[in-house]
C-alpha cells in the first residue's frame, strides 16, 4: 500500500501541473463578424467560427464559447456594428472577462470579398495583432477566406501580407517600416535546461520495510529514543530535440539518517541510495515564462544499508548490505523562468528497482527480528519531490 500511495502522490502532482497549464493560457473572445447590411446574414456564424477554430487549434488561447459571449453582450445591451470603436470592443472584453478580443469585418467589392481581423488587448486597449485577406469568388468562398485570416491572426501578423512571415525572420523578410506584433501568450519555444535540485525522498518496498522494521524492533528492545531524516540532491538535464520531445539525464544522491539519543545525540546513515538515469518524454510551453514536462526513465540504483549497530560492537548487529540494480520510473515537472536563462524547477519522480540476492548479502534472507524475515528479491521504490534552479540554454 505504501508503494501505491507514493505513486498516487506523483500522479496527483502531475494532474495539478496539467490543470495549472490550462488556466495559465490567455482567454480570447471572438465577436461575431461584422458584415455589410445587404449581405446574407447566414455567413456571420461560419466566418466567426472559422476564425475561432484557428485560435483553438493554435493551443495558445482559451477561446470563450460563442453562445456565452452573445448572452453576456445581450445582457449588457452591447451591439457589435461597423461603427464600434476599439475602446468599445475593449469594454466588451471586460464584460466577458477576456484577456483579448478578436473582431472581423467582411466587405465586398464586385466579386471580390475582403476580410480584415484584429486582436485587441483588454488590459491596454492596444491592437496586438491585425491582418486581412481577399479572394474573388462566390459567397461560400468566405469560409475558406476566414480560415486563412484566422491562421494569420494567431501568427501575429500586424499588417496585411500575401505570405505569413515566419517569426525570427521579421527583419530579413518584412517590408521597410513594417512591424510584427508580439503574439499574445506567445511561446518562446521550449528551452533546454540543467537544474541543481534538493528534495525530499520517500522510500517504500520490501527493502525499505525491512530496514524500518529492524530499526523499530531493536531501538524499542534497547529503549533507545530515535528519529529519522532524509534528503536528496541531484542534477537533472532536459534537452529538447524535435519540437516537444525531450531526452533527460539525472544523477542523484539520497540519504536516510537515524538520529538516536544515548548519553549524547548521535547520527548514523541508515541507508544510502545513489542513482543515475536517462529518460524521454514531451514538454509543453504554457506561457513565455513557464513550461511543463513529463516522461519515462530508466537507469540504475546503488543501495547501501548502514551497519550502524556494528560501529559500537553490539551483540545484536545488523549486517550491512549493498547492491546495484536496474530500474525504471516516471518523471514530471515544471520550469518557471524568472529570466530567460534562469529556471526555477519543481520536479517529481518515482523510481522502482528489484534487487536480486547475488550482491553483498550473505543469503537470500534478511533477518529483521528473531522471528521475522524478508525473502529476496528485495523491491525498493523511491518517490522524490525536488526544487531547485540552474540555467537554460
Amino acid at each position: 500500500m505504501k508503494k501505491y500511495g507514493r505513486f498516487l502522490i506523483l500522479l496527483f502532482l502531475f494532474a495539478i501541473i496539467s490543470a495549472f497549464s490550462l488556466t495559465a493560457l490567455p482567454k480570447v473572445a471572438v465577436l461575431d463578424a461584422v458584415i455589410p447590411q445587404d449581405m446574407d446574414k447566414s455567413v456571420i456564424i461560419p466566418v466567426t467560427d472559422k476564425i475561432a477554430e484557428q485560435m483553438v487549434s493554435s493551443h495558445k488561447y482559451i477561446v470563450l464559447d460563442r453562445s456565452n459571449i452573445a448572452q453576456v453582450l445581450k445582457e449588457k445591451e452591447f451591439q457589435v456594428s461597423g461603427l464600434v470603436s476599439d475602446r468599445e470592443i475593449k469594454k466588451a472584453g471586460e464584460y466577458l472577462g477576456a484577456d483579448f478580443v478578436v473582431v472581423a469585418r467582411v466587405s465586398q467589392v464586385g466579386d471580390t470579398y475582403f476580410i480584415s481581423a484584429k486582436m485587441i488587448s483588454v488590459e491596454t486597449g492596444e491592437v496586438t495583432a491585425q491582418t486581412s485577406d481577399q479572394q474573388e469568388g462566390k459567397l461560400s468562398d468566405l469560409i475558406l477566406l476566414a480560415e486563412r485570416v484566422g491562421k494569420k491572426l494567431v501568427g501575429g501578423v500586424i499588417e496585411p501580407a500575401k505570405k505569413p512571415v515566419a517569426r525570427g525572420e521579421e527583419k530579413k523578410k518584412a517590408p521597410a517600416g513594417a512591424r510584427v506584433a508580439a503574439i499574445p501568450g506567445e511561446k518562446k519555444g521550449l528551452r533546454s535546461r540543467i537544474s541543481f535540485l534538493v528534495g525530499l525522498p520517500m522510500f517504500s518496498g520490501k527493502l525499505a520495510d525491512a530496514v524500518s522494521d529492524w530499526t523499530d524492533y531493536w531501538t524499542n528492545a534497547l529503549s533507545i529514543d530515535y528519529s529519522t531524516s532524509a534528503f536528496s540532491v541531484g542534477v537533472h538535464v532536459v534537452q529538447y530535440l524535435l519540437g516537444p520531445v525531450y531526452v533527460s539525464g539525472e544523477a542523484g544522491y539520497s540519504s536516510n539518517t537515524i538520529n538516536y539519543y544515548l548519553t549524547s545525540d548521535m547520527s548514523e546513515p541508515l541507508s544510502t541510495v545513489i542513482d543515475a538515469s536517462v529518460g524521454a518524454g514531451a514538454g509543453f510551453s504554457v506561457s513565455p515564462s513557464m513550461q511543463v514536462y513529463g516522461g519515462i526513465k530508466g537507469g540504475v540504483i546503488y543501495a547501501e544499508l548502514g551497519d550502524f549497530w556494528n560501529d559500537y560492537n553490539w551483540t545484536l548487529s545488523w549486517v550491512g548490505y549493498s547492491d546495484l540494480a536496474f530500474g525504471y520510473g516516471i518523471e514530471a515537472g515544471l520550469d518557471f523562468f524568472l529570466l530567460d536563462f534562469l529556471p526555477i524547477t519543481i520536479h517529481a519522480e518515482w523510481f522502482h528497482v528489484t534487487i536480486p540476492s547475488d550482491g553483498d548479502i550473505a543469503s537470500t534472507t534478511i533477518f529483521v527480528t528473531p522471528y521475522d524475515t524478508y525473502l529476496s528479491p528485495f523491491s525498493l521504490d523511491k518517490v522524490t519531490i525536488f526544487a531547485g534552479t540552474g540555467f537554460a540554454y
